[in-house]
């Protein structure tokens, strides 16, 4: 959807990632925040999604962030972004990254929103993974 728009997408990590279970929440949250950034980048701009686990002393994490770039100033303050019913240009995001956000927090995750500049964003999305048990 973005690519028919104009907006160029990159993908970025360090090395690949292991392959990780995550829920379908996870999925969920992140969709919705990727309809977002459709909405926040059209016409053109350009997103990149970086991906890692991250490694803590209880449990990884699964960190996924998205960089959104809008070729315009974004018309967005911080504390709007998980507001019910909030709207911007064209879309009307509902519910729909309040609901994300909860069923996150039920997997012990959440997602960030900052504004990095007046054409800039970032989302931090991360899930609790499960701990890998060495095997025998």
């Amino acid at each position: 959807r973005l690519e028919k728009t104009g907006a160029r997408i990159t993908c970025a990590g360090r090395g690949a990632l292991p392959d990780a279970p995550v829920s379908g929440d996870f999925r969920e949250a992140l969709s919705r925040v990727m309809e977002l950034c459709c909405a926040l980048m059209t016409p053109g701009g350009e997103l990149r999604v970086e991906a890692r686990i991250k490694e803590t002393a209880s449990v990884p994490l699964l960190v996924v962030r998205l960089i959104h770039e809008a070729p315009m100033a974004l018309v967005l303050n911080e504390s709007d972004v998980f507001r019910p019913y909030f709207k911007i240009k064209d879309y009307c995001a509902g519910l729909s990254l309040l609901i994300a956000r909860q069923m996150l927090r039920r997997r012990h995750g959440d997602i960030i929103f900052q504004k990095q500049r007046d054409d800039r964003g970032l989302f931090s999305i991360f899930i609790q993974l499960p701990v890998q048990r060495p095997s025998s």
